[in-house]
């Protein structure tokens, strides 16, 4: 599931959620939408799990987790004491990747015609309208106006714009708190710019003039 984009398991999985039937919905949109947020949490629970796992086991192997398990410590105080502080920033740091994933699978979703809320589809095989949002949230816009891209390309880039605001601020609040707790954060100091006049230095010119032309006088009586 790690290199499986979810993409295909959100779709496999919301097709018969989201995807309205000719008799109608049989569930609100509220229902639908936490339907939707709580398979969305569950596609990146294995991947999440796997890779807490694997930092949690070879943190679990290291010298100071052997010395407190000789000592007598038991599970519980080594993970509050030990595991958890190691843990919490590269937490943090996968809980901004995974957000920064799901709204990737949201607008991806919103090309796949998949909404948020569901998608109201009109089955008239005649005068038809083509399937639609029913919440118009971002990955909606974008997915009912992207066959107007050629034509109206600022309709479409304007929820991407958004999503591509989103993520990047997400990605710079990642960096800056791993820096932050790697101490390279080093904000530099403005340095203070002194007004110097004409007048000042034209007289330093001068007393730098002077200055040479009594060297000069020195080395020649000295001679």
């Amino acid at each position: 599931m790690h290199y499986v984009p979810m993409t295909i398991f959100a779709v496999i999985l919301l097709t018969p959620v989201l995807w309205m039937p000719e008799e109608g919905f049989s569930t609100t949109i509220n229902e639908r939408i936490v339907i939707q947020v709580v398979i969305m949490a569950l596609i990146t629970v294995p991947i999440v799990v796997t890779l807490i796992g694997n930092e949690a086991n070879l943190l679990y192997h290291q010298e100071y987790i052997l010395a407190s398990r000789t000592l007598g410590a038991s599970r519980r105080r080594i993970i509050i004491r030990h595991l958890f502080p190691q843990l919490r920033e590269k937490m943090l740091v996968l809980y901004g990747q995974q957000v920064v994933e799901s709204l990737i699978v949201f607008a991806h979703l919103g090309l796949l015609q998949l909404f948020i809320g569901g998608t109201d589809v009109d089955y008239d095989p005649m005068f038809g309208d083509p399937p639609k949002s029913i919440s118009y949230e971002w990955a909606g816009i974008f997915g009912n106006t992207f066959r107007y891209l050629q034509g109206a390309p600022w309709l479409p880039l304007g929820p991407a714009i958004s999503f591509a605001l989103v993520i990047l601020a997400i990605a710079a609040m990642i960096e800056g708190y791993t820096r932050a707790k790697n101490s390279q954060a080093k904000i530099p100091k403005r340095k203070r710019m002194a007004f110097v006049s004409e007048e000042t230095i034209e007289w330093n010119q001068q007393q730098l003039k002077t200055k040479m032309i009594l060297l000069k006088k020195d080395s020649t009586s000295s001679k």
